[in-house]
Order: C-alpha cells, then sequence, then structure tokens
C-alpha cells in the first residue's frame, strides 16, 4: 500500500541540532517551532527547510510546522548522544550533482521556467559547497554523477567549485561519469582538474581516520558493482590504524534485481562486502 510521505520530518538530526523540512507552504507566512525556538519563513522564495542549532544531546523533541491556509503539522524525535572522545576529522560528502543538467527527475518533466542562466544543479552544488566550507571539512568527497554528462564544460565547472575546498577533493566516478553519452573520458578529465581519483581504489589517511574510496561504476552501464574491490577494501581498512570510512557511489540493494530506481550493487555481492568489512574492521562507517 503507497504511503505519502509525512507533512514534515527531520531530514537531519545530530547531538545538538537538527534539520526540519515540510512538504507543503501555505498561501501565506509560515512558522516553525521546535522547544522555544520559532522561526518565521516567508513563502514562496524561502526555503521548506529550517535547521535548529543549540539542541540538547540524546533528548525528545516536537517540530511543529504552522503555514497559512493549512492545518498545523508536527513530527517528534530524538537528538542523538553526543558521540565519545574527541573529533578526529571532519569529512563533507557530495553526491549527484549532475552538473550541466538543466530538468530534474526520471522523467525529465520538472524544469525552471523561464529558463535561467545558470541550472538549478548547479546552482544547488555551489550552496552545497558554501555550506560545507562554513562548516569547516578537512576533506571534501564528490562520491559520483559529479557531471550530468562527461564533457570538459561540466568538468571544469566541478574543478571550480571543488577549488573552495582546504585539500584536493576526491572523486569516485558514478554512472554518468562513464555513461554512454560521455564525450571525455572521466577519469583522465578529473585527474587533469587536481582530482583524487579513485580507479579503482583510493585510500586517505588522515587525522586518526582511514578514508577508502571505491569506484563502483561499470562502463555504460548504471548499475554498480563491488566484488572486484570487495578483498582490496577490506585490506585497507583492516590496517587502518583506528576507524575507517567506505565511501560508495552506488546503493547497495538487499535483492538480486533493483526494486526501485536508481539501480545499485547486486544484493549478494553487497552482503559479502558489508561481510568482509566488518569483519576485517568493526569500526567501519559506510557511506
Amino acid at each position: 500500500m503507497f504511503r505519502p510521505p509525512p507533512e514534515v520530518s527531520v531530514f537531519a538530526i545530530g547531538d545538538t541540532s537538527a534539520q526540519v523540512v515540510w512538504r507543503k507552504a501555505g498561501r501565506g507566512p509560515t512558522t516553525v517551532r521546535l522547544g522555544d525556538s520559532v522561526v518565521a519563513v516567508e513563502p514562496p522564495d524561502a526555503p521548506a527547510a529550517v535547521i535548529f542549532d543549540g539542541l540538547e544531546p540524546d533528548t525528545p523533541y516536537e517540530a511543529v510546522v504552522e503555514r497559512e491556509g493549512l492545518p498545523p503539522a508536527q513530527h517528534g524525535f530524538r537528538t542523538v548522544a553526543t558521540p565519545p572522545g574527541e573529533e578526529l576529522c571532519r569529512i563533507a560528502t557530495m553526491s549527484d550533482l549532475h552538473l550541466g543538467c538543466a530538468y530534474f527527475g526520471y522523467t525529465k518533466l520538472i524544469r525552471e521556467r523561464p529558463r535561467p542562466a545558470e541550472p538549478s544543479a548547479d546552482r544547488c552544488a555551489r550552496a552545497a559547497m558554501d555550506e560545507i566550507m562554513a562548516w569547516g571539512p578537512d576533506r571534501v568527497v564528490f562520491k559520483g554523477d559529479v557531471v550530468h554528462l562527461s564533457q570538459d564544460e561540466t568538468w571544469d565547472l566541478a574543478a571550480e567549485i571543488a577549488s573552495a575546498a582546504p585539500q584536493p577533493v576526491a572523486l569516485l566516478p558514478g554512472n554518468h561519469e562513464v555513461g554512454k553519452k560521455r564525450l571525455v573520458q572521466a577519469t583522465d578529465a578529473a585527474r587533469h582538474r587536481g582530482f583524487a581519483v579513485a580507479d579503482p581504489l583510493e585510500v586517505v589517511d588522515h587525522g586518526g581516520v582511514r578514508m577508502v574510496m571505491a569506484d563502483t561504476s561499470v562502463d555504460g552501464e548504471h548499475e554498480g558493482r563491488i566484488d572486484h574491490v570487495t578483498a582490496d577494501a577490506a585490506d585497507a581498512v583492516r590496517d587502518a590504524d583506528g576507524p575507517a570510512v567506505v565511501l560508495l557511489h552506488h546503493n547497495l540493494q538487499t535483492t538480486r534485481y533493483p526494486t526501485f530506481k536508481p539501480p545499485g550493487i547486486r544484493g549478494d555481492h553487497a552482503r559479502a562486502f558489508l561481510d568482509a568489512i566488518a569483519s576485517a574492521n568493526p569500526a567501519t562507517i559506510v557511506t
């Protein structure tokens, strides 16, 4: 049975922050309440999202969104507990930027009218990098489908956006980088512009954390694969002095064939990969 998404949800939860998002805008001002904090936004130009800071760790909250012409909507959640120990490093990831794409959605029907000089994909990527830089990352990783079509123009834009990062940006090829309509070879184009490219594996140690980046793309295909790097990735996290983060582009399916779009990595290979990583180093996050 199809169930529509909730009117209000919490997109991201930290120990002292949360991002509240909602689906529908009313005809007038919108008020978002979270505990003692109240934020007013003015549609239609304001985003349907608000970030609240200064929250208490491991504490229940209820977000309430009040919009003119619509009934109030609310959503309860709990902040996570503050992780133990000192912060080792900050890793920021950006995925599926699709730079150069002038539409949105699988059917390509969502388009801006009138067509702006800079597509929404490019503007969103710039805004995301601005927020990442304000957060203060030690490392930035572009996790695939950075460009919608692999051509010099979109790779130049990717390099321009990446230039704001404090270190060379690491990059994982996605299915759009290696798609049949590509005009330039993605790995060469990215390396030429200063990206550290996973081909098929890129390992970086920083601040006590080992980053293992794996190329899951298949030339000319939308589906991904992981079996060709499973053993090497397991060895990489096993040899880490502490925790590790494994970064992939494709999602890990639970089934042999995809049941939703976009397709990812077949379930049996995904399970074998996760088992190998967990056995090699249980203190590993896979994203």
